[in-house]
Order: C-alpha cells, then sequence, then structure tokens
C-alpha cells in the first residue's frame, strides 16, 4: 500500500492528516486509528504488541 495512504481506508494525506504508528510505522487515519490507554496504533493488534509485548 502506498505510503501516502491510510493502510485501512485508503484516505490519502491530501485529504485527511495521517498518524505513523510507533510499532509497525504504517500509516493510518484518525477514523481507523485503535486507540489503547491514551496511545494511538494503526490496529489492536499493535496496541496489544506494545502494551503486553511478543510471546517469546
Amino acid at each position: 500500500m502506498d505510503a501516502t495512504k491510510c493502510c485501512h481506508c485508503g484516505i490519502s494525506e491530501d485529504e485527511r492528516d495521517l498518524k505513523k504508528c510507533v510499532m509497525c510505522f504504517r500509516r493510518y487515519c484518525e477514523d481507523c486509528e485503535h486507540d489503547r490507554n491514551g496511545r494511538a496504533f494503526c490496529t489492536k493488534d499493535c496496541a496489544m504488541l506494545f502494551f503486553f509485548g511478543d510471546d517469546d
């Protein structure tokens, strides 16, 4: 997917401000963000990985 578009809905950076996920660095818009404990992520999986780590 294009780095200047939301990784979920595909809206472009020209139409809406995009944020960058702190875990995977994909771009996402405010409508598609997943909030966990006051932090924003692109997916629930990234939020869970950030707070609880990997099973390794």
